[in-house]
């Protein structure tokens, strides 16, 4: 059955022939629907403008044909609606010929009669229709029915040129929900998916009707706003999003406050392509996080500046280990009672002759997201357990120096994880005993029962575990416990509390007391001067490290402390030179 409100384009230039298609239309009381446009060029106008759901089309034209038309919808990108072409020859490779360029019927205008005629309408409606929802399925998010990642940014890059062609303003506003993989992972997908929908709504619900809301995927939106007159505006938007978003979300029986940080990059100051300004308003969402979240920003100058060596960085690593770029510095660790080196914690360095001096906060997590961080982690492994090898045959050692190594998550997270550490272990001489591992306590909320185990095995190899930053993250006492762990290492932020905050003192004197109930060593790192020294030594803090004793220094330096380390304890030995230094 045919939609009463179907709206019908019938371009033909000859009367009589449109007055026979007009008199079929009339005896299925189609008529007054149908728009006639008695040129070709006058027919592009109206599909230009217009909203056709059928066009009928004639073949021969005074001054074009019918694929002439076809070809120039398909080229602006237009032909969205079902074209069934009606010539006066019955001629087979015609009729291909048609059907090729983007007809979907041919009829024979002698065999037009109101049932052909109808029938040719009612499936190209049903054509259109079924077009429609796979249109629908390829380009909308099956969850919260916004415009998935294709659609906008197929609408994006049409907004930029609209924004070219105009001299006018557009801006990017990239959203991601704040702590939601905490409300995914305690309360269950189901509700996080009820959370996702309800912010999906909100959202809609902020934005003009000509502005684009989309879901790009997990719990990351994004909002295109066309024609923005000025800065301050995007700001009340964006300030409007946040208060849309503030009040609770009553999801599966549970009343869920969230937030969103919101980074903002406008053309054409941030970009004047699609992947610069997503990128931007990728950064300054990123910087909001950094700067505490709930909170917009739009992207700067020198955010500008951090994406470009961000991506110079990234292309330097390819090569960075093959020329020999990299180094690694060993920051002493001190037996508390004896005030000897026990122990070094190796820190990764890289000098770039175009880059300079790049810190490990800078190039470490661009080596997560592109993948070098394996090849990264497995050089450090070797050069780091190779290193404290040669100490003990210089024979400043009986025993070798434990060497403590960070892992990452993306690296305990990778495939095959165990296999590599075991083919690593089979390449150098020194003993499992004698290495650390130290991962993050924010690693503790990822998948516990996967991490135990995996944390598991890694102790089955006879590699100890620390956890470093302690006392920073999300762990329970009760999951603590669980943990198949060797070393807590207390955070820095808390040690700089000792001799100024009574309060930091007691998280100190808990943690050590804590770590020893559980049969763990206890490790106080960012150790800073003397008083530190004396609280944590007083309390049976087993192990010191910061600079108080020594920065992170060259592995000949560490020579030279073992040289020395008989006749003075070490923190007395380096004790000018760190002061030096500052």
């Amino acid at each position: 059955m045919i939609s009463e409100s179907i709206n019908i384009l019938l371009i033909d230039d000859d009367e009589l022939d449109r007055k026979a298609v007009l008199r079929q239309l009339k005896k299925s009381n189609l008529d007054e629907m149908i728009t006639v446009a008695k040129t070709g060029d006058d027919g592009l106008e109206k599909i230009r403008h217009g909203n056709f759901d059928v066009v009928l089309l004639d073949y021969r034209l005074s001054n074009m044909t019918g694929i002439n038309i076809l070809d120039t919808l398909a080229r602006e990108k237009i032909l969205t609606m079902p074209v069934i072409m009606i010539s006066g020859m019955d001629d087979e490779s015609l009729m291909l010929k048609c059907l090729e360029h983007g007809a979907q019927d041919f009829l024979v205008k002698s065999e037009v009669n109101k049932k052909i005629l109808m029938r040719a309408i009612r499936y190209a409606q049903e054509r259109k229709n079924l077009q429609q929802q796979l249109i629908s399925l390829a380009k909308y998010d099956s969850l919260t029915g916004l415009a998935n990642r294709e659609l906008f940014l197929n609408s994006l890059t049409k907004s930029i040129n609209k924004a070219k062609r105009n001299s006018s303003q557009l801006a990017v506003l990239f959203i991601d929900i704040d702590h939601f993989k905490i409300i995914n992972d305690s309360l269950g997908h189901s509700t996080g998916d009820e959370l996702l929908k309800s912010i999906a709504s909100r959202l809609q619900n902020s934005m003009r009707a000509e502005d684009m809301v989309a879901r790009l995927g997990g719990d990351e939106f994004a909002i295109l706003l066309d024609d923005i007159d000025n800065i301050d505006s995007i700001a009340k938007i964006a300030a409007k999003i946040i208060a849309s978003l503030k009040p609770y979300h009553l999801c599966n029986n549970h009343e869920l406050n969230v937030s969103p940080s919101i980074g903002i990059s406008t053309f054409p100051e941030c970009g004047i392509d699609t992947e610069s300004l997503i990128q931007a308003a990728d950064t300054a969402m990123y910087e909001v996080k950094r700067n505490g979240r709930n909170s917009f920003q739009f992207f700067s100058d020198s955010m500008q500046l951090l994406v470009s060596r961000k991506l110079n960085i990234e292309n330097a690593l390819r090569y960075a280990i093959i020329q020999n770029e990299f180094t690694i510095h060993y920051q002493p660790q001190i037996d508390a009672k004896t005030q000897r080196i026990v122990a070094t914690e190796a820190l990764i360095r890289w000098n770039n002759k175009n880059l300079g001096n790049v810190t490990p906060d800078e190039f470490i997590p661009i080596a997560e997201d592109s993948g070098h961080i394996k090849k990264l982690g497995a050089w450090v492994f070797v050069q780091a357990c190779n290193t404290s090898i040669q100490w003990t045959e210089q024979q400043f050692n009986a025993q070798p120096l434990t060497i403590s190594i960070n892992v990452s998550i993306v690296q305990l997270k990778s495939d095959g994880f165990i296999d590599e550490l075991k083919e690593l272990l089979s390449q150098v001489s020194l003993p499992p005993k004698h290495i650390v591992l130290e991962i993050t306590e924010s690693i503790m909320t990822d998948d516990p029962d996967a991490m135990v185990t995996l944390l598991s095995n890694i102790q089955a190899l006879g590699i100890s575990i620390a956890i470093d930053d302690f006392g920073t993250g999300y762990s329970s006492l009760s999951y603590l416990r669980r943990l198949p762990i060797d070393i807590l290492k207390i955070d820095q932020s808390f040690v700089a509390d000792i001799g100024i905050n009574k309060n930091g003192e007691a998280i100190v004197k808990t943690i050590i007391t804590l770590a020893h109930n559980l049969g763990l060593e206890v490790i106080a790192e960012g150790v800073e001067n003397q008083t530190q020294t004396d609280f944590l030594v007083n309390y049976e803090c087993d192990t010191l490290q910061g600079y108080y004793f020594s920065r992170p220094i060259a592995a000949d330096e560490i020579t030279e402390l073992l040289k020395s380390k008989a006749t003075s304890p070490i923190y007395n030995i380096n004790k000018r030179s760190i002061t030096n230094d500052n």
